[in-house]
């Protein structure tokens, strides 16, 4: 689904060092929509209905995020695009980001041409998860991963 990328942009303070970098300010983005909290129009099928749909915002940054359980594991799958609002046609490309659980880095990874990311994890990692976007040299967004486990089919994975 992700297309290959080709990122040699220099890393500042907000690339993937370990040590927190005390100059950087973190932001916590703002929860806009999570799937779990809205119910389906009455004339929506409720067959198959899995995954989960959120979207986070700071200032003009967007982050759209989809938690995908796969049938029959403890894993899900996150996938989502980086996006600045004031430039909806450009994704925001080669920003590095970590999936983070109780402090510790898990994954790590840049965003690709059109500003998408995808990890997998085991649902029982979700403990206090988190992804950390590097925008420029001051910033570190921070966006709340929900801890979910996949639910049955019939139902979204809402935890």
């Amino acid at each position: 689904m992700l297309i290959s990328k080709q990122c040699n942009v220099p890393r500042g303070d907000a690339g993937f060092q370990t040590a927190a970098v005390e100059s950087q300010e973190r932001v916590i983005a703002e929860l806009i929509y999570d799937s779990c909290q809205h119910t389906p129009p009455s004339n929506m099928r409720n067959g198959s209905v899995s995954a989960r749909q959120l979207l986070y915002r700071s200032g003009s940054v967007c982050v759209d995020m989809r938690m995908e359980p796969r049938p029959g594991t403890d894993f899900l799958v996150l996938i989502g695009q980086l996006l600045d609002s004031s430039h909806p046609s450009y994704g925001m490309r080669c920003v590095p980001v970590s999936l983070r659980s109780d402090g510790d880095t898990i994954s790590r990874q840049e965003t690709n041409e059109v500003g998408e990311f995808d990890f997998g994890i085991g649902a029982a990692s979700l403990h206090h998860a988190e992804l950390v976007f590097g925008i420029g040299r001051q910033k570190l967004l921070v966006v709340p991963v929900p801890e979910a486990i996949p639910a049955p089919v019939a139902k979204p994975a809402c935890g």
